[in-house]
């Protein structure tokens, strides 16, 4: 293995360590980065451009990836396994188990794990210069499938999802040479309103009031670029930057009140932030499967609301793809 990957590798060990290191503080920043933004934001090795493939050999129709992410506040692993429908299209389902997710109540550690909200992709490839450029467009569907209302076993909450149906749409640019390989993508994500309605009694005898709030999580563009070199035969060097923006976000309460009539509110959330990040890391590959090690490390912090700390811990990333990506064509 050549030295400078020797020396990148120690490098990026030891900023594993420093980060698994880190304790959650009060005020510390929400967690940006959630389990579904996460594995769109940071590209799967198979992203890139491999290789041409030789004569009567083509892609297998079945793969599957794990992307495991761990912070002080947040440690998730989310498995995606895809079916190439055909040369130009394929689905996805991506799957996040949430081994630990904490948040700092003054004092008191509120701490979950479960399942978290499923995503279904379904993406459009299109080759061009003889398959050394690529065109692709994404469309993804987020489900509430993670609990919005899980508690701790002393009623603090910690929730797993957002108990929302929210969109991601994504187009990404590929280049492949034979020692490098370069992607740049544009995200959007357009989350949905989550009602609560509660109701209590009116100063009206047998009547009650009942209220109604929606709340809109900020909307968030994110756009990256990403690189790979080619340092050894099986071994890639990898290096990227994001820059992510976040809206405010909104929470509208509707009260219907038999004694005083229907009355309305609305407030920002103050989720407003511009974020930006680099992301380096390392990738061999190991005959059917493609290990990666990296980071995502916090470059610069912009938080709307000024009671926010903008610290932001480094995130440790390891992914692996299974792709048994050769079998005879008929």
């Amino acid at each position: 293995m050549p030295r400078v990957s020797v020396l990148v590798l120690l490098l990026l060990l030891a900023v594993s360590g420093l980060a698994l290191a880190q304790e959650p503080m009060e005020g510390d920043a929400p967690v940006v980065f959630d389990p579904v933004v996460a594995p769109l934001v940071q590209p799967d090795v198979d992203d890139f451009i491999a290789d041409p493939l030789p004569d009567g050999v083509e892609p297998a129709a079945l793969a599957v990836s794990a992307y495991t992410e761990v912070t002080s506040a947040l440690s998730v692993v989310s498995v995606a396994p895809r079916y190439r429908v055909n040369e130009w299209l394929q689905a996805r389902v991506r799957v996040p188990w949430v081994l630990q997710r904490k948040f700092n109540y003054f004092g008191h550690e509120a701490t979950g794990s479960g399942l978290g909200d499923v995503s279904v992709d379904l993406a459009y490839r299109r080759a061009l210069d003889a398959g050394r450029q690529r065109l692709e467009f994404m469309a993804s569907v987020k489900l509430p499938t993670g609990d919005d209302e899980n508690e701790d076993d002393d009623g603090y909450a910690v929730p797993l999802g957002t108990g929302t149906v929210d969109l991601v749409a994504r187009g990404m640019y590929a280049r492949h040479a034979q020692d490098y390989g370069l992607l740049a993508s544009a995200m959007f994500r357009r989350n949905s309103a989550n009602d609560v309605t509660v109701e209590y009694p009116s100063t009206v005898p047998g009547e009650m009031v009942r209220s109604t709030t929606s709340t809109t999580n900020a909307n968030q563009f994110v756009g990256s670029v990403f690189g790979r070199y080619r340092a050894d035969a099986k071994l890639w060097l990898h290096l990227g930057a994001s820059i992510t923006v976040t809206g405010q976000g909104k929470s509208e309460t509707e009260t219907v009140d038999p004694a005083s009539g229907t009355s309305t509110s609305a407030f920002d959330l103050e989720q407003g932030s511009t974020l930006v990040d680099l992301f380096p890391g390392v990738s061999y590959q190991l005959g059917l499967f493609q290990p990666y090690v990296g980071a995502r490390i916090p470059v610069s912090t912009s938080f709307d609301n000024g009671l926010l700390t903008e610290d932001r811990d480094t995130a440790i990333v390891f992914q692996v793809s299974y792709n048994p990506t050769r079998f005879l064509a008929d």
